[in-house]
Protein backbone atom coordinates (compact mmCIF):
# COMPACT_ATOMS: atom_id res chain seq x y z
CA UNK A 1 0.00 0.00 0.00
CA UNK A 2 1.23 3.54 -0.63
CA UNK A 3 2.88 4.96 2.46
CA UNK A 4 0.26 7.70 2.92
CA UNK A 5 -2.47 5.05 3.13
CA UNK A 6 -0.58 3.08 5.73
CA UNK A 7 0.07 6.31 7.61
CA UNK A 8 -3.62 7.25 7.62
CA UNK A 9 -4.74 3.82 8.79
CA UNK A 10 -2.32 4.06 11.69
CA UNK A 11 -3.27 7.64 12.51
CA UNK A 12 -5.32 8.09 15.66
CA UNK A 13 -9.12 8.18 15.59
CA UNK A 14 -10.45 11.68 15.03
CA UNK A 15 -11.70 12.07 18.57
CA UNK A 16 -13.33 15.28 19.80
CA UNK A 17 -11.10 17.37 22.07
CA UNK A 18 -11.72 20.41 24.25
CA UNK A 19 -9.96 23.55 23.01
CA UNK A 20 -7.93 25.61 25.51
CA UNK A 21 -6.22 28.97 25.32
CA UNK A 22 -2.48 29.33 25.84
CA UNK A 23 -2.99 29.94 29.57
CA UNK A 24 -4.81 26.61 29.98
CA UNK A 25 -8.38 27.90 30.22
CA UNK A 26 -11.04 25.97 28.24
CA UNK A 27 -12.56 28.10 25.47
CA UNK A 28 -15.79 26.05 25.49
CA UNK A 29 -15.12 24.86 21.93
CA UNK A 30 -14.99 21.14 21.08
CA UNK A 31 -13.32 20.19 17.79
CA UNK A 32 -12.04 17.02 16.09
CA UNK A 33 -8.44 16.21 16.87
CA UNK A 34 -7.40 16.64 13.21
CA UNK A 35 -8.79 20.19 13.10
CA UNK A 36 -7.12 21.10 16.39
CA UNK A 37 -3.79 19.90 14.98
CA UNK A 38 -4.38 21.62 11.62
CA UNK A 39 -5.22 24.94 13.31
CA UNK A 40 -2.46 24.54 15.94
CA UNK A 41 -4.90 25.04 18.82
CA UNK A 42 -4.05 24.32 22.47
CA UNK A 43 -5.41 21.12 24.04
CA UNK A 44 -4.65 18.88 27.02
CA UNK A 45 -2.49 15.74 27.13
CA UNK A 46 -2.11 13.23 29.97
CA UNK A 47 1.51 12.15 30.52
CA UNK A 48 2.41 9.17 32.73
CA UNK A 49 5.79 8.11 34.09
CA UNK A 50 5.91 4.59 35.53
CA UNK A 51 8.73 3.84 37.97
CA UNK A 52 9.68 0.69 39.90
CA UNK A 53 11.09 -0.09 43.33
CA UNK A 54 14.64 0.15 41.98
CA UNK A 55 13.94 3.73 40.95
CA UNK A 56 14.07 2.91 37.23
CA UNK A 57 11.65 4.55 34.79
CA UNK A 58 9.68 2.77 32.09
CA UNK A 59 10.26 4.24 28.63
CA UNK A 60 8.23 3.42 25.53
CA UNK A 61 9.68 3.48 22.03
CA UNK A 62 7.34 5.36 19.70
CA UNK A 63 6.53 3.65 16.41
CA UNK A 64 7.99 5.14 13.21
CA UNK A 65 4.48 5.97 11.92
CA UNK A 66 3.66 8.38 14.78
CA UNK A 67 3.30 12.01 13.68
CA UNK A 68 4.80 13.30 16.93
CA UNK A 69 8.31 12.18 17.96
CA UNK A 70 8.42 9.10 15.68
CA UNK A 71 11.07 6.46 16.39
CA UNK A 72 12.21 7.90 19.74
CA UNK A 73 12.18 6.84 23.39
CA UNK A 74 9.52 8.67 25.36
CA UNK A 75 7.53 8.89 28.59
CA UNK A 76 5.85 5.65 29.71
CA UNK A 77 2.48 6.63 28.21
CA UNK A 78 0.71 9.74 26.98
CA UNK A 79 -2.41 10.72 25.13
CA UNK A 80 -4.94 13.38 24.29
CA UNK A 81 -7.70 14.12 26.79
CA UNK A 82 -11.01 13.58 24.99
CA UNK A 83 -13.75 16.20 25.29
CA UNK A 84 -15.62 15.75 28.56
CA UNK A 85 -13.11 13.24 29.98
CA UNK A 86 -11.08 13.93 33.10
CA UNK A 87 -7.31 14.03 32.64
CA UNK A 88 -6.84 11.19 35.13
CA UNK A 89 -9.33 8.99 33.21
CA UNK A 90 -7.32 9.66 30.05
CA UNK A 91 -4.09 8.69 31.84
CA UNK A 92 -5.69 5.40 32.95
CA UNK A 93 -6.91 4.76 29.38
CA UNK A 94 -3.53 5.45 27.77
CA UNK A 95 -1.68 3.11 30.13
CA UNK A 96 -4.15 0.36 29.25
CA UNK A 97 -4.20 1.03 25.49
CA UNK A 98 -0.49 1.64 24.90
CA UNK A 99 1.08 -0.78 27.40
CA UNK A 100 -1.68 -3.08 28.69
CA UNK A 101 -1.20 -1.78 32.26
CA UNK A 102 -4.42 -1.77 34.30
CA UNK A 103 -4.47 0.92 36.96
CA UNK A 104 -6.92 2.73 39.23
CA UNK A 105 -6.91 6.54 39.26
CA UNK A 106 -5.97 6.70 42.96
CA UNK A 107 -2.73 4.80 42.24
CA UNK A 108 -1.38 7.79 40.31
CA UNK A 109 -0.02 11.08 41.62
CA UNK A 110 -0.04 14.33 39.68
CA UNK A 111 3.40 15.93 39.87
CA UNK A 112 2.96 19.01 37.70
CA UNK A 113 1.66 20.76 34.60
CA UNK A 114 3.81 21.83 31.67
CA UNK A 115 3.14 23.83 28.51
CA UNK A 116 4.72 22.30 25.42
CA UNK A 117 4.91 23.18 21.73
CA UNK A 118 6.67 21.07 19.12
CA UNK A 119 6.59 20.41 15.39
CA UNK A 120 4.61 17.44 14.04
CA UNK A 121 6.03 15.45 11.14
CA UNK A 122 3.74 17.23 8.66
CA UNK A 123 4.93 20.69 9.70
CA UNK A 124 2.17 21.87 12.06
CA UNK A 125 2.93 23.11 15.58
CA UNK A 126 1.44 20.88 18.29
CA UNK A 127 0.40 23.02 21.28
CA UNK A 128 -0.40 21.03 24.41
CA UNK A 129 -0.92 21.47 28.12
CA UNK A 130 0.64 18.39 29.75
CA UNK A 131 -0.63 17.07 33.06
CA UNK A 132 2.13 14.80 34.38
CA UNK A 133 1.49 11.76 36.59
CA UNK A 134 3.61 9.19 38.40
CA UNK A 135 2.72 5.53 38.87
CA UNK A 136 4.73 3.12 41.02
CA UNK A 137 4.52 -0.34 39.48
CA UNK A 138 6.94 -3.27 39.42
CA UNK A 139 6.15 -4.91 36.10
CA UNK A 140 7.94 -7.42 33.92
CA UNK A 141 8.52 -6.06 30.42
CA UNK A 142 7.41 -9.44 29.03
CA UNK A 143 3.95 -8.87 30.55
CA UNK A 144 3.37 -5.58 28.70
CA UNK A 145 0.91 -5.61 25.80
CA UNK A 146 2.19 -2.97 23.40
CA UNK A 147 -0.19 -1.17 21.04
CA UNK A 148 1.78 -1.91 17.88
CA UNK A 149 0.49 1.06 15.88
CA UNK A 150 1.89 3.43 18.50
CA UNK A 151 4.57 1.63 20.53
CA UNK A 152 7.19 -0.79 19.23
CA UNK A 153 9.31 -1.32 22.33
CA UNK A 154 9.73 -0.63 26.05
CA UNK A 155 12.59 -0.66 28.54
CA UNK A 156 13.41 0.14 32.14
CA UNK A 157 16.10 2.78 32.54
CA UNK A 158 18.12 3.91 35.51
CA UNK A 159 17.42 7.55 36.48
CA UNK A 160 21.08 8.55 36.43
CA UNK A 161 21.55 7.02 32.96
CA UNK A 162 18.47 8.79 31.64
CA UNK A 163 19.59 12.13 33.08
CA UNK A 164 23.07 11.66 31.54
CA UNK A 165 21.61 10.79 28.11
CA UNK A 166 19.29 13.80 28.24
CA UNK A 167 22.25 16.07 29.01
CA UNK A 168 24.40 14.73 26.16
CA UNK A 169 23.58 16.28 22.74
CA UNK A 170 24.79 13.07 21.03
CA UNK A 171 22.21 10.85 22.79
CA UNK A 172 19.49 13.46 23.45
CA UNK A 173 18.12 12.96 19.90
CA UNK A 174 17.12 9.37 20.75
CA UNK A 175 14.45 10.81 23.06
CA UNK A 176 11.19 12.62 22.34
CA UNK A 177 11.94 16.35 22.10
CA UNK A 178 9.37 17.33 24.72
CA UNK A 179 9.72 20.35 26.95
CA UNK A 180 12.68 19.30 29.18
CA UNK A 181 10.51 20.16 32.18
CA UNK A 182 8.44 16.99 31.50
CA UNK A 183 11.60 14.94 32.11
CA UNK A 184 12.93 17.09 34.96
CA UNK A 185 9.69 16.89 36.96
CA UNK A 186 9.70 13.10 36.79
CA UNK A 187 13.41 12.59 37.45
CA UNK A 188 13.28 14.84 40.51
CA UNK A 189 10.08 13.33 41.93
CA UNK A 190 11.15 9.71 41.39
CA UNK A 191 14.62 10.40 42.78
CA UNK A 192 13.07 11.88 45.93
CA UNK A 193 10.74 8.89 46.31
CA UNK A 194 13.30 6.12 45.70
CA UNK A 195 16.77 7.43 46.57
CA UNK A 196 18.22 5.91 49.75
CA UNK A 197 18.56 8.47 52.56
Amino acid sequence: APSHLRYNVLDMPDEPLDVYDEQGTPTGEVLPRSEIHQRELWHTVAVVWVYNSDGDVLLQHRAAERNGFPNTWDVSASGHVRAGDSVIASAVRELREELGIQVKPNEMTEIGRVKDSFLLTYGKMHNEHDVVYLLHRDINLERLELQSSEVDGARWMNLRDLAAEMDDPATRTSYAARNPEVYRLALEAIWNLTAPD
